[in-house]
């Protein structure tokens, strides 16, 4: 039997799910003939790190990655990569148990009104973990034995701001009774239309309640500010989108309602993909830049890409530090035989050769993991030939977001009760969700180990934005960044704190022969395909499901496109690249 050539353009969570899904069983590999296209030296997308020789071999992420205890499909297919992984048998990577920690506290912080500044919330430890397949267990029964300790959950919520938190339940149970009396199935498409808080309101919520911490902690998890704004006043995000994420991430989850990676997303599920992936007889080629795709008669007729490296062949991207299979900061060089120029600094347009690839002849079958803003450049002609997939691209709103990861040598008791918390939202200024990452230290190679590590991110404010070029959107981060450490960290690390109140830095980690400002990594994601996508109202309709893109080959996997969550995350973009494998199954 003839094997169907699939091609997937991209490297990100979606990507890899759908080329997982189509080399997963002996007989898919029988089947399908799967080659990944990836631009840069890298899988992951969003999620992918690389580590840094001159400062410890740290991990450098995009941003702070949490995984949500609801996260079933991205946890089914990290448990298969780990089953049949020949990865390390010491440190975070033996094991899934080991890569992944559960995490219980969150802070959460609304307007600095009476009762509604700090709440320091303890969930639940419900039964199994997320990647457990025999943990499955009623909605009722996990109901109940969350209820049961809703007093420990209530502990964390000051008394005056009870009453809040009961009214936030209550209005949402009362929206979703209406709005499923008045529109059935289709409901949450209707409560999309609309902003979460506009949505509360409309339902009898006061202010108090649509401006409580668990709803500002909501916008700031999804970085739901399109213009930049600092306050909850100024998010926008679908109301749908927003009670179905709110309802999972509180009562859905399995265990723990968050999970930290031990050694960075790219270490911990990238790595081992590659691997596995790669032992599968999947193809995945690096350094291979998606330049075109056109249409003809309803199908992907051809794909252009840019190619940046020559040696390609036995590549290994990866490098070990210490018992960690790690990805590197930049690509290595002498194991390959060319490279671009450019493809160190990311730059796109120079390629030491271009290829076209045809349908019938390269590909049967595409899968479309680029992420839509991306898109936007390589998908003109898809976006030509048929209307409502341009429509899905010029709805995809996004915002770049800004990030910090900040070593320092004090302990988290010691730099005071804002370090200790898993996570904590809701924070004024640049930085509005900080996370305690000290976990992450056991994964790098310092000479002399940092005391705690802190992961600080936020939507990129107006000033970022404006920007007119990466290293413009990065100049202006570093000015407001060192503004933040002088008037907001203080603030957030009391025991950084020096006797006038300014940010002692002292506080920041020196390895022997580094620097202080070695200490702080900054990073600005201005870039279309590393910009975080939004769900604002009135956009969902515009999606596209994976195995509706409206081209008879073409099948999408993304955060991006219709599945079941409709908001950016790495549960939607992977449950759309099983969607799309489960797609070509059934058509081939």
């Amino acid at each position: 039997m003839k094997r169907q050539r699939v091609l997937i353009l991209g490297g990100g969570c979606g990507g890899v799910a759908a080329a997982w899904s189509l080399s997963s069983t002996p007989r898919a590999r029988r089947r399908f003939d799967v080659t990944l296209l990836q631009s840069g030296w890298r899988l992951g997308g969003k999620g992918a790190t690389g580590r840094d020789p001159t400062r410890g071999h740290a991990v450098l992420e995009h941003g702070l990655h949490l995984w949500l205890g609801f996260y079933r499909h991205a946890f089914s297919m990290v448990r298969d990569l780990y089953e049949h992984w020949n990865g390390p048998t010491d440190g975070p990577q033996r094991s899934l148990e080991s890569a992944f920690t559960p995490a219980y506290d969150v802070r959460l912080r609304g307007p600095a009104r009476a009762g509604s500044q700090q709440w320091d919330l303890e969930f639940p430890r419900l039964p199994g973990r997320p990647w457990d397949p025999s943990a499955e267990t009623s909605w009722l029964a996990t109901s109940k034995r969350w209820l049961r300790q809703l007093p420990t959950l209530l502990g964390g919520i000051p008394k005056d701001d009870r009453a809040t938190f009961l009214s936030l339940g209550r209005t949402v149970a009362r929206g979703l009774a209406r709005e499923w009396a008045r529109w059935g199935e289709h409901a949450w498409d209707r409560m999309d239309l609309e902003d979460f808080r506009a949505w509360l309101a409309r339902h009898g919520a006061t202010p108090e309640v649509t401006d409580s911490p668990p709803v500002v902690g909501l916008y700031d998890l999804g970085f739901a500010y399109p213009r930049g704004g600092q306050s909850v006043q100024e998010g926008r995000a679908a109301a749908g989108v927003a009670v179905k994420v709110l309802l999972r991430m509180f009562a859905d989850y399995r265990g723990a309602p968050l999970w930290r990676m031990s050694a960075g997303m790219g270490d911990t599920v990238f790595a081992p993909a590659w691997d596995v992936l790669k032992t599968r007889g999947v193809n995945i080629s690096l350094f291979h830049h998606v330049l075109g795709v056109s249409a003809e008669r309803g199908r992907v007729s051809k794909v252009r890409v840019g190619i940046q490296a020559s040696g390609l062949e036995n590549y290994d991207p990866l490098i070990d530090v210490g018992s960690v299979r790690a990805w590197p900061e930049r690509p290595i060089e002498d194991r390959l035989d060319r490279l671009a120029p450019g493809a160190l600094d990311g730059d796109l347009s120079e390629t030491l050769a271009e290829v076209e690839l045809r349908d019938g002849q390269d590909f049967d079958a595409v899968v479309m993991a680029i992420p839509a803003a991306a898109q936007r450049r390589c998908a003109v002609g898809l976006a030509e030939a048929n209307p409502r997939y341009g429509a899905m691209l010029e709805a995809c709103h996004t915002i770049p977001t800004v990030a910090a990861q900040v070593w320092m040598s004090r302990s988290a008791e010691a730099l005071g009760s804002d370090a200790v918390p898993s996570v904590s939202t809701g924070h004024p200024g640049l930085f509005r969700t900080h996370a305690n990452m000290t976990d992450v230290l056991e994964a790098e190679a310092w000479k002399e180990a940092p005391r705690h590590l802190a992961y600080l991110c936020g939507a990129a404010p107006p000033e970022v934005l404006a920007a007119s070029s990466r290293e413009q959107a990065h100049a202006r981060l570093r000015e407001l960044a060192a503004s933040w450490f002088r008037t907001r960290a203080p603030t957030a690390w009391p025991g950084a704190a020096t006797a006038s109140g300014s940010f002692d830095e002292g506080a920041l980690h020196v390895d022997p022969g580094g620097r202080r400002t070695d200490a702080v990594y900054l990073r600005a994601n201005t870039e279309a395909w590393e910009r975080y996508v939004l769900s604002l109202p009135g956009t969902t309709g515009h999606r596209l499901a994976p195995n509706d893109s409206g081209f008879d080959n073409l099948f999408l996997a993304g955060d991006w496109t219709r599945n079941e969550i409709n908001g950016g995350s790495v549960e939607a973009a992977v449950s759309s690249g099983m969607i799309a494998a489960r797609a070509i199954e059934a058509q081939a």
